[in-house]
């Protein structure tokens, strides 16, 4: 939950709200509903249902039903093409029944489809238009994740780090390679990671044959995502920004304690007799039987292995730590247990701000935005900044002629971390790091799994702030001119040139873990990659639009050419002996000769060619067909 601050400013003023939610935590129950239209009394299947503030959502069946975990007083918006959506307030009762009533009025609203616009009434394929502004209610680094729960089909998965990539599908998975949605930003292909929620317009997302215009680029589905353009009219600026902190999970993972932990392994060990039939616990264990055979204690000291108070090995002069040599580490046992989860996931701030100017005449308009936003991870050490600026114009060149640009412009940094969803993983780690052993030895030096008999895990603390100072970074510039004219009255003909390029640059910096039972003995490493990526795409459509009393045609051909290139090199060193230091470690600077070679190489290019002919008749019998190539 978050704790926001929302500011807004217009007409070049600024007016100051508050807003202060606070963290209010009740056992969720699980709620079982069904969704009726009113016009006929059926079940709406695949309509939207979200818990209001939240990305928590799912879809109904095909009998219109759902079960969604809630508790009494949140708030659920159900939304479904066609009918109005509507809120409905969770009570005690667990079963619920939602009518949504018949949205006529909102048919004749237009939506930007493949390569055109269309009310939604003319539409015959599956399109779900996504409410913007709800969408918008959640704060988040990525625009992508706050699809989740507001499209009927959409899926979608987040690692959880800030801001990194969220995997969206379309209908479910439908390939063993990529099963990801095109995705089209002002009719250039895009990513919905790094796009400003604030300057978005509208998004609609198209399934089946309202995505085929688009070919096999378009078989996972298509997102199409127009930005804000500038409106005839006085000036106007606004700010808008929150400020809010997130908050882990309360009770963690509920991970067992130290007691518990070693009653475990003492079942274990008298529950899987030796090859002989003997049993494994005759000859004590050290690390948990201090001589005493037959009895199953906690020793005072997991380094050395099984030591109590009064054993010369731990005595504190007798320290050392040297993975290369005989060391005497020197590590009390946790008794009471560590509570992994809450030392690596702390309460973490997030905030926002966003300021845009616009405005424009019947003659030209424009739209200005930069952006800032700034989330740390509950994660220690993890973090996500993206700094932004985008200008979209228009300007009507004469009656029948318009040109125009939509530019954005950002750079984003973040430390250059694993996915969480990987097995070698600080997150992993949480589970399978013993409660026995602390964060830290006598020393302060990190404690781990260096005794034996006690797992191969690492220390999550540890992995987390040797990454800290590791650096992932991109600057990037995305967008399109185009010029378009009407000539003949019904036809209207359109070129229009786009595309990225990316540049990328990280480096990482691997240390040495001598508290672990696997490794210790590694030197360190650095690594650091660079390249770029570029994608252009040139566009050209004519549309042809007329009326013959009850028939209406609508016609469009184009053809596109995109063109792909990415190009990156990497290079590392090792034994760093004089320093740790960001500031200090290069390539060159390690004792071991440098390495180096391609990062990636790719060169691909696609020319395509389309047609779409959707006919009408007495605004009733609707006909859509689409061909590619």
């Amino acid at each position: 939950m978050f704790k926001s601050l929302l500011l807004k400013g217009r007409y070049l003023g600024l007016l100051l709200c508050c807003l202060v939610s606070s963290l209010v935590v009740t056992a969720q129950t699980k709620y079982k509903g069904k969704v009726i239209g009113s016009d006929d009394k059926l079940p709406v299947v695949g309509a939207s249902i979200r818990v209001k503030g939240t990305s928590t959502g799912t879809v109904t069946d095909v009998n219109g039903e759902f079960t969604l975990s809630l508790s009494p007083g949140n708030t659920l918006v159900v939304s479904y093409i066609g009918y109005q959506s509507t809120e409905v307030k969770v009570g005690t009762d667990v079963n619920l029944r939602v009518t949504l009533q018949s949205g006529s009025s909102t048919l004749n609203e237009v939506v930007v489809t493949g390569y055109t616009a269309q009310r939604k009434k003319d539409i015959t394929g599956s399109v779900s238009v996504v409410n913007v502004a709800t969408m918008k209610t959640v704060p988040a680094s990525n625009t992508a994740s706050l699809l989740q729960g507001t499209a009927a089909g959409v899926t979608v998965v987040n690692s959880g780090n800030p801001g990194a990539n969220t995997t969206v599908n379309v209908r479910g998975v439908g390939s063993i390679f990529s099963t990801a949605p095109l995705i089209v930003i002002d009719g250039v292909q895009g990513s919905l990671n790094d796009i400003n929620p604030n300057d978005i317009e509208s998004m609609q997302v198209l399934k089946d044959g309202q995505a085929s215009i688009y070919g096999v680029r378009g078989s996972n589905g298509v997102v199409v995502v127009t930005t804000k353009k500038g409106k005839s009219g006085a000036a106007t600026i606004s700010y808008d920004a929150y400020y809010g902190t997130q908050r882990p999970l309360k009770d963690g993972f509920k991970l067992a304690d130290t007691k518990t932990y070693v009653e475990a392994i003492y079942q274990s060990y008298k529950n899987s007799p030796n090859a002989d039939g003997s049993s494994p616990l005759a000859g004590g264990n050290p690390q948990y039987d201090p001589g005493k055979t037959g009895t199953w204690t906690i020793p005072d000291y997991i380094t050395p292995a099984g030591a109590h108070v009064g054993d010369p090995k731990t005595d504190p002069s007798t320290y050392l730590l040297n993975p290369f040599t005989t060391d005497n580490q020197i590590t009390r046992a946790n008794k009471q247990g560590t509570d992994w989860f809450h030392e690596v996931f702390k309460p973490a701030p997030i905030q926002s701000h966003n300021i845009t100017a616009s405005g424009g005449n019947d003659k030209s308009t424009y739209l200005m935005s930069i952006s800032y936003l700034n989330q740390q991870g509950t994660l220690i050490d993890t973090y996500f900044k993206r700094y932004a600026a985008r200008i979209n114009t228009n300007f009507a060149v004469g009656p029948h002629i318009r040109v125009g640009e939509n530019a954005y412009i950002f750079y984003k940094r973040s430390p250059n971390l694993s996915n969480n969803q990987n097995e070698g993983n600080a997150i992993s780690y949480i589970y399978r790091e013993p409660p026995i052993i602390p964060v830290y030895d006598i020393m302060g030096n990190f404690a781990g799994t260096r005794s034996g008999s006690l797992g191969n895990s690492s220390n999550p603390v540890a992995v987390q702030e040797r990454s800290k100072d590791n650096r992932n970074n991109n600057w990037d510039i995305t967008g399109n001119v185009y010029a378009e004219a009407d000539f003949l009255k019904h036809f209207t003909i359109r070129t229009q040139f786009g595309g990225t390029v990316d540049n990328y640059y990280y480096y990482y910096f691997t240390k040495p873990a001598y508290e672990n039972s696997e490794g210790n003995t590694s030197t360190n490493g650095f690594t650091e990659v660079a390249g770029y990526n570029s994608q252009y795409t040139w566009t050209n459509t004519l549309n042809y639009k007329q009326q013959f009393g009850k028939h209406s045609v609508n016609l469009l051909a184009g053809s596109e050419a995109i063109t792909t290139y990415r190009r990156g090199i990497r290079a590392g060193g090792g034994n760093y002996n004089i320093s740790f230091d960001p500031n200090y470690v290069t390539v060159a600077n390690g004792a071991n000769p440098p390495s180096n070679g391609v990062d990636q190489l790719f060169d691909s290019g696609l020319l395509s060619y389309f047609a779409k002919l959707d006919y009408q008749f007495n605004d009733k019998y609707i006909l859509g067909a689409t061909v590619s190539s």
